[in-house]
């Protein structure tokens, strides 16, 4: 081997080993763990784990997702856990729910709509029975609050969310409260009536629960205390439980778990009720444009076709225009000839003074016109042409 070679050998090796250095000294192996989300049905039911703790304590479940699925009345010892918008919600079937209630039902909802949102829309459910929630604003608020201080101690003309806060709830069986976070924004009032029962932070009223009829209805800021991701924090599961079988209640639960789609026409009329106020309008128009018609309708004229001598006519008057009389008058002039060969051969041989005297014979015509017409005159004027035309017809209708 050549010392070059080896040179050349010993630089690359040498090259390769710093590149091994340098990368274990300034790179290291370690595990990170990434949050991919939810998966399968999970990624759909946001009460897939809550669903899957109750059917654990023998609880019957039923899923549904809509509020069309539950025509047919649960029993009156059921719970019906509604957290949807209500968007489609008709005042009819809320009232229907309601009435269920009173039978005995437990019907649980969520407050959606922000009270002090001028462009509010009605709650059917709620607004009956005076519950309002209102949505504080995030953004500009002192975090630094002492959890411990009572509340009332906010400083005049300021406005204040406890982020921290988080919601304690005392039962008598229990020798220590259950603890919940719910969002701070949202805070719950009921304007008139009473509440059996409600659960409260530093932020306001987040849950009440009140009597109606023989049921019981419990209204909500937001659900996401039971959702999958976050019914294990805290003691969210065990209030989830107790929530649901209040005052001794083990009936089945109905969860619902996505909103009823609205109808094409509730679409249209919702949302698109100009252009349909619009497509209306046209059609009365024109309803009322096709209706002043008095009488059977007329029929349609035929169209008129014109004979074939008026075409050969106007042709004949065209080419008299141009100037062509004289081809006009040979043409007619040839075919009466080509007759003459196939009628009387033997005239061919004649002479054309002889042929014009058998012609005016045959047709009664004096000769000279007959000879006129004939090939015997090359020039035809204006005077001339329609009697030699006519001679000439005379002879081929004669022949």
């Amino acid at each position: 081997m050549s010392t070059s070679s080896t040179k050349l050998s010993w630089l690359v090796v040498s090259l390769i080993a710093l590149l091994v250095l340098y990368f274990f000294m300034n790179f290291e192996r370690a595990t990170r763990e990434i949050t991919v989300g939810f998966r399968g049905e999970a990624e759909t039911n946001r009460y897939l784990v809550a669903q899957r703790l109750l059917e654990s304590m023998g609880v019957r479940t039923h899923p549904v997702h809509g509020i069309q699925e539950l025509d047919e009345e649960p029993l009156s010892e059921a719970t019906i856990l509604l957290p949807t918008r209500r968007r489609t919600l008709s005042r009819e079937r809320s009232e229907r729910l309601l009435d269920w209630v009173r039978r005995g039902g437990h019907l649980i909802v969520l407050a959606w709509i922000d009270s002090e949102n001028p462009e509010k829309r009605t709650d059917h459910l709620l607004d009956p029975l005076h519950f309002e929630q209102y949505v504080a604003e995030v953004g500009s608020r002192n975090l630094s609050i002492d959890p411990n201080a009572p509340p009332g101690n906010e400083h005049e003309g300021e406005s204040y969310l406890d982020y921290t806060a988080i919601a304690r709830i005392h039962f008598r069986d229990r020798d220590d409260p259950l603890l919940a976070e719910f969002y701070p924004q949202y805070s719950l009032v009921r304007t008139q009536g009473p509440v059996r029962w409600s659960i409260s932070d530093r932020n306001g009223a987040h849950v009440m629960q009140i009597d109606l009829g023989t049921g019981l209805l419990t209204v909500m800021t937001d659900d996401s205390i039971f959702a999958n991701n976050s019914i294990g924090d805290h003691d969210h599961a065990e209030l989830f439980w107790r929530l649901l079988h209040g005052s001794g209640r083990d009936g089945p639960i109905w969860i619902v778990s996505s909103e009823d789609f609205p109808g094409a026409w509730s679409l249209l009329v919702s949302k698109a009720w100009m252009v349909l106020s619009s497509l209306i309008i046209l059609v009365c128009a024109w309803i009322w444009s096709v209706s002043l018609r008095s009488g059977p309708r007329q029929p349609d004229e035929q169209e008129q076709r014109r004979r074939l001598m008026e075409h050969v006519e106007a042709s004949g008057r065209f080419q008299w225009r141009l100037g062509e009389g004289t081809v006009l008058t040979a043409a007619v002039r040839a075919a009466v000839m080509d007759r003459v060969r196939q009628r009387h051969p033997g005239w061919v041989a004649l002479s054309p003074a002889e042929i014009s005297q058998r012609l005016a014979e045959l047709v009664d015509l004096p000769a000279e016109s007959v000879a006129r017409a004939l090939i015997f005159q090359r020039k035809t004027d204006r005077e001339r042409f329609p009697q030699d035309i006519a001679t000439l017809e005379k002879i081929r209708r004669a022949l």
